[in-house]
């Protein structure tokens, strides 16, 4: 109940940017700005690959690219609330956490997740089918 309070009072105090992302949920609220990150290499080579596997193209140069220590959204996995460690706002924002980028593996599947969002500009659970698709 309380971090219901904390969104409706940052909602109202907010600009309200639309968030999509959560599994069928939009919300109207831009988390804290984060650290502006410069994207290496690796991240364009895999939107190039997302970008043919889903038969779609959006510029890689629009994302806005910021790194967090936490994400205050949880997602529902297998029945169970987790803290989420990547996060699309639409319609071009990535947010990535810290702990996420220091494993090469995990950061992998993060950043194609939150990529096939932006290139689809879809939210959970439409864009799922495509994450399995082309991440795993």
């Amino acid at each position: 109940m309380r971090h219901l309070a904390i969104l409706l009072a940052v909602l109202l105090a907010s600009g309200c940017t639309t968030i999509t992302s959560g599994y069928s949920k939009t919300w109207k609220i831009d988390p804290v700005p984060g650290a502006l990150l410069t994207p290496p290499f690796e991240y364009r080579r895999w939107h190039a690959e997302l970008e043919a596997c889903l038969e779609m193209e959006r510029s890689f140069e629009r994302v806005s690219w910021r790194v967090v220590e936490e994400i205050d959204w949880r997602a529902n996995v297998n029945d169970e609330w987790v803290a989420a460690s990547g996060l699309w706002i639409h319609p071009n924002k990535i947010y990535l956490t810290y702990d996420f980028l220091l494993n090469p593996r995990a950061e992998y599947h993060l950043v194609r997740h939150e990529l096939i969002h932006y290139i689809t500009q879809l939210p959970h659970p439409e864009v799922n089918v495509l994450i399995s698709q082309c991440v795993m």
